[in-house]
């Protein structure tokens, strides 16, 4: 019986038949089973946290399984080969898998728009793990496979899919500059930035805070703490927000550092910038999660219908529709 399998590849791989997951220090592809590969974490000092299952799902997909990737408001689905390769170059997807996707008859994927999903499918995407089991929606994503492969795509023609993948990408791509160059209506200093993550936490179901600034007298400094709490769990996150173009250096990653009091909490590193293969290696190490503008537009877009007006307006998004074919 085939697996099936959420993975939150870099956009950029599934094009060239890959999926992709982190951990740039570490070539999964070397070593014979998932037991073998985290005994090699553990003897290099490598801290991987809670993400122990995530790595050995990931490490066992195997011929046949499904694979299902989140691309902004589409998805591709997938069936791996087993094929295992390490090759940097693109962040978060220096250890890969193949996989032959569904595609068109030009050889571009066929995306299936997640509005058209089955709705316990679409909510399960929604889960910020980066490799998740899907199993329990197999017979759902089954019934995708079979639409894709008799008619293309689902529900939706050919040049609409492809239009609005298009214009999605290319807003993504303005929201992201717009956001590091401050070519938008949020609070100046910083402030902004940390109301739309806050913001962001709260409709992913957290309760928190922006902290005071300066309001430890070292190093550590944290911008937002925030909590979720259900019937099976508990979690805190302490999250350090910058406001920057270009490439983000290493200060606020320090300031996550100094934290080590804290060990039940998530520390997470968030910023409008890139950031460097050093950065994200150091954070690895340290157990900090990561997320860069482009991740963070990638997760302002899964939300803009839960967004308040006011912060639409302060992003200049309009709610205007799009008119995608000027003809027939």
């Amino acid at each position: 019986m085939p697996k099936y399998v959420l993975v939150r590849s870099p956009a950029a791989l599934p094009p060239q038949g890959w999926v992709g997951y982190g951990w740039s220090n570490v070539d999964f592809s070397r070593f014979a089973s998932a037991q073998a590969l985290l005994a090699h974490f553990r003897a290099e000092g490598i801290d991987y946290g809670r993400k122990g299952n995530q790595i050995r799902r990931y490490f066992a997909l195997g011929e046949g399984d499904r694979v299902i990737v989140p691309m902004g408001s589409h998805i591709v689905i997938g069936e791996a080969s087993g094929q295992k390769a390490f090759e940097l170059g693109v962040a978060y997807g220096e250890n890969r898998v193949a996989v032959s996707f569904l595609k068109h008859a030009d050889g571009s994927l066929v995306r299936i728009p997640r509005n058209q999903l089955p709705q316990g499918l679409a909510s399960r995407l929604k889960i910020r793990m980066a490799i998740a089991p899907l199993d329990e929606f197999a017979e759902k994503v089954e019934w995708l496979i079979h639409q894709a492969r008799d008619e293309g795509a689902v529900s939706l023609d050919r040049r609409i899919e492809t239009l609005e993948y298009e214009t999605e990408e290319a807003f993504k791509a303005q929201l992201l500059a717009n956001l590091r160059q401050g070519r938008t209506y949020l609070e100046s200093g910083g402030y902004g930035l940390e109301q739309l993550v806050l913001e962001l936490l709260t409709l992913e179901g957290y309760e928190g805070r922006i902290e005071a600034k300066n309001a430890r007298a070292d190093l550590g400094d944290v911008d937002i703490a925030a909590s979720r709490t259900d019937a099976f769990s508990s979690t805190r996150l302490l999250v350090q927000v910058k406001h920057h173009d270009g490439v983000s250096g290493l200060h606020g990653l320090r300031q996550l550092e100094a934290l080590e009091d804290d060990e039940e909490a998530i520390r997470c590193f968030v910023t409008s910038a890139e950031v460097s293969d050093t950065l994200r290696e150091r954070a690895e190490a340290q157990g900090i999660r990561v997320m860069d503008g482009a991740d963070l537009v990638e997760w302002l877009v899964g939300h803009l219908e839960g967004l308040s007006r006011t912060t639409r307006q302060r992003l200049g998004i309009g709610l205007t529709p799009t008119l995608l074919l000027s003809t027939p």
